[in-house]
């Protein structure tokens, strides 16, 4: 209708578009604006030919320009899209007035966004789609809009679309025209190594008649930074100096920028003295607190030799820059000085505030993630090559959030990867005894306190995630170093405890790596952990396996690990369900102790004579027991399993003066050789004595939370067969205070009753009855005091025995039975 007013009736019927305007109605895609909440779409309704009125368009067209010239974008959008658009297939809808349309739809949408400050891919799409429509109509685009389009597209990543928009401006938009030339170029340098083509439009920006000062030196400043990174900086140097002749006088605000660039052109020239010089002329052309001024002093901070005059310039910096781009910048030269005067803690606070800092400015100066991360690993590698890993540990870890906050879910730099791996496995190594350099055992692993396992076994296992990370991404680029990584994870998780990631982890380096070197230890390692795991059979077979390889190549020793498979092979076979196959484990011991293994000096000798001595006191073959045990104390006695190989060889001495002690008393023998028998019982206790003294001073030395189970109960079983022995001697005084010494250390526990029944014991030696009583109720009080469970323990030092003779003490001191 010629007022403007709605249509009367809406059939909902929607017409065909006409035969070669089917692009018009194709382009009307949804515009998505922040406007209130709102979404608002160019199109929606369709109306059916027939129903539809004659519009006048140019007024609706003239209200929405009127609406964008008040900048109430919004209401433009709305008035286009429902007064407009919906009618578009009306008589009265000719190209000029589609033309028209898209023209004002396209303005509203460009300029809406610029004032809202969103920046929606979709509407810049939009706004593009829209001109082109504009054009594909037959409608001309005035300078502005072809500089809103050409504005568009660079947005939209098409710079040589947007610099032929850009060329097509008339001469008197200048202006316009430079300012697409500078945002395709900024932002070509901003996405890389600048090309041929963008070094060409800066020669084309330079070539404008009218280009003011500002614009030359900007121009000039790209052309300088590019040469500088790809490596002419002699061709720099000169190409500024003669630019700053020609564009003088010096002191032109314009200028600095270039001043401080033939600084920066100087130090890498390795000429101090002239730096120094442009760095004080763009100070003294700019105010502090500005950008280029912060840039300037930042070259001089540089510059400065000594390391505390640095941080407090660059702190000066920082605070005063705190509103610019190089802000950031500043504070990770305080950081970099804080690490350079060894304050670590305080320069990896300044990291993390210079990285803020950085990630919340739009556009940061002389800074980047990729800088901030080679800054962090650079200290890292310092700590590192000063053995300082707490502190390399501390930088890594910096880097790594970096890249956690910076590109959350992103893949981390490779060398990021191996430094977080190797600085982790080497904490953690360090936390274990030896440096977990030969493997350890369940009570080696024990006898760390349960914070230092935790640690340990924390680093470990980080290393080990990190290794195998590092080994994946590298396995087609780098066999050799993959073949590394994976080992070194290998070996992370066994140390650390992670068994079945362990046997996996070596599972995969010996189907992957069947030609390297370390794949017989490989193999015994996954044979180790088969073992720790209860896989016996599979433990047992890989054992084997390493041992026949060996023996059909003839050639002992050649491979250290199938000469070290004897003892653990020995040992798989006795912890097994088949007592058939413990004949073959102490042949196998024997078989490592005959010299064809390695002398006495080796790995193999040592770990078969001092298993060899365990297995035959297990078995209760106490001569033999005495001989091997006697052998591994004089071989090794720095060994740190002394204290238990002492254990064992003195109470083998002990168990066989009561093996003689029953043959005495149950057998009739000639007097000589029951006084030969009678001795030797007696010089197997005093032998056994002061081993045991031995063992609970040593025991006693280590720290309650870094004993292992084992040594946990050999001093506790030491104390009271300390006590046995002098009984057995009939020294009862001695034998009370050893009793009273392991009551006392067992305190609470069910084996201080073994104790408190031998203390009443002695007192009946001695005739003391009264004592000998008041021990027994006590005694009495603290057994009834224990649950049935406590004898569950299989290694109280309570025996049958004990049991009987405290019923026969307690008959003879209450006199029932008799």
């Amino acid at each position: 209708m010629a007022d403007g007013s709605e249509p009367t009736q809406d059939t909902g019927e929607q017409a065909a578009a006409p035969r070669g305007l089917e692009s018009v109605w194709k382009s009307a895609w949804p515009v998505v604006m922040l406007a209130g909440g709102a979404l608002l779409l160019a199109g929606g309704a369709f109306y059916g030919l027939a129903t539809k009125p004659m519009r006048d368009f140019q007024s609706f067209l003239n209200r929405a320009e009127r609406q964008i010239r008040a900048e109430s974008y919004d209401e433009a959008i709305e008035t286009l899209n429902s007064e407009v658009f919906p009618f578009r297939e009306d008589r009265g809808a000719t190209s000029a007035v589609l033309a028209e349309y898209h023209t004002l739809l396209a303005r509203a949408i460009y300029l809406g966004q610029r004032q809202l400050g969103v920046d929606v891919r979709d509407n810049h799409a939009n706004v593009r789609t829209s001109y082109l429509e504009v054009e594909a109509l037959g409608g001309a685009l005035g300078a502005e809009d072809l500089f809103f389009l050409a504005d568009t597209l660079v947005t939209l990543d098409q710079p040589e679309l947007a610099i032929e928009r850009a060329d097509a401006l008339p001469p008197t938009q200048g202006e316009r025209r430079r300012a697409i030339y500078r945002r395709v170029i900024e932002q070509q340098i901003a996405d890389g190594e600048p090309s041929a083509e963008t070094l060409q439009r800066l020669a084309v920006f330079l070539d404008d008649p009218d280009l003011p000062l500002a614009d030359e030196a900007w121009a000039i400043a790209r052309q300088t930074e590019i040469r500088l990174a790809e490596g002419f900086v002699e061709q720099a140097v000169v190409r500024l100096n003669q630019a700053l002749v020609r564009l003088g006088p010096g002191n032109d605000p314009a200028l600095t920028t270039l001043f401080v660039l033939l600084g920066e052109a100087y130090i890498e020239l390795g000429e101090i003295d002239k730096a120094t010089e442009q760095f004080e002329r763009a100070s003294a052309s700019s105010a502090p607190g500005e950008a280029v001024w912060a840039r300037g002093q930042l070259g001089l901070a540089k510059l400065e030799p000594d390391v505390e005059l640095a941080r407090a310039a660059y702190a000066a910096i920082a605070d005063a820059s705190e509103r610019t781009a190089w802000h950031a910048a500043a504070l990770l030269g305080v950081a970099e000085s804080l690490a350079a005067l060894r304050q670590f803690e305080e320069a990896d606070d300044t990291y993390r505030a210079a990285i803020d800092a950085m990630l919340a400015h739009e556009d940061p100066a002389g800074i980047s993630v990729e800088k901030v991360a080679a800054s962090l690993l650079e200290r890292y590698a310092e700590r590192t090559d000063d053995l300082d890993d707490r502190n390399a540990l501390r930088f890594a870890n910096r880097s790594n959030l970096l890249f956690a906050m910076a590109a959350p879910g992103e893949r981390k730099p490779l060398d990021l990867v191996l430094a977080l791996a190797e600085v982790n496995d080497r904490l953690g190594r360090a936390l274990l005894p030896e440096g977990g350099a030969t493997g350890l055992s369940l009570e080696d692993l024990s006898r760390l306190d349960p914070a230092t396992r935790a640690e340990a076994q924390a680093r470990l296992l980080s290393a080990a995630q990190h290794f195998a990370e590092y080994a994946r991404r590298i396995v087609l680029r780098d066999p050799e170093a993959f073949g590394d990584a994976l080992w070194a994870s290998s070996r992370a998780l066994d140390l650390g405890g992670d068994i079945p990631a362990a046997v996996a982890s070596y599972q995969e380096f010996v189907q992957s790596r069947p030609s390297d070197q370390r794949l017989s230890e490989a193999r015994f390692r996954l044979a180790t952990a088969y073992h720790a795991l209860g896989e016996l059979d599979l433990a047992a077979d890989t054992y084997r396996t390493l041992i026949e390889e060996q023996d059909a190549t003839g050639v002992g020793g050649a491979n250290p690990y199938s000469d070290a498979s004897y003892v653990p092979l020995a040992q798989v076979l006795l912890d097994d369900a088949d007592d058939a196959n413990d004949a073959e484990a102490v042949d196998l011991l024997r078989a490592a102790l005959d010299g064809s293994l390695g002398d006495p000096q080796s790995e193999t000798f040592r770990e078969a004579l001092i298993e060899l001595g365990r297995v035959l006191y297990l078995r209760g073959q106490y001569p033999r027991a005495i001989e091997r045990l006697t052998e591994a104390l004089e071989r090794y006695p720095e060994d740190a399993r002394t204290p238990l190989v002492k254990f064992r060889l003195a109470d083998a001495y002990r168990r066989e003066a009561g093996r003689l002690e029953v043959e005495l008393v149950s057998q009739a023998m000639p007097d000589s050789v029951e006084i030969e028998m009678a001795s030797a019982r007696e010089q197997y206790l005093r032998r056994a004595l002061p081993l045991f003294e031995e063992v609970a001073a040593d025991l006693a030395a280590v720290a309650s939370d870094r004993r292992s189970e084992f040594e946990r109960v050999a001093l506790r079983n030491s104390m009271a067969y300390l006590g046995d022995c002098a009984f057995d001697l009939g020294e009862f005084e001695r034998a009370l205070r050893y009793y009273k010494d392991a009551a006392e250390h067992n305190a609470g526990e069910p084996a201080a009753l073994v104790s408190m029944i031998q203390i009443v014991n002695c007192h009946l030696e001695l005739g003391d009855l009264a004592r000998a009583r008041n021990e027994n109720e006590r005694a009495k009080r603290f057994y009834n005091a224990l649950p049935a469970e406590a004898w569950d323990d299989p290694y109280l030092p309570m025996s049958r025995d004990d049991w009987e003779r405290w019923l026969n003490s307690t008959a003879e001191l209450y006199g029932f039975g008799s």
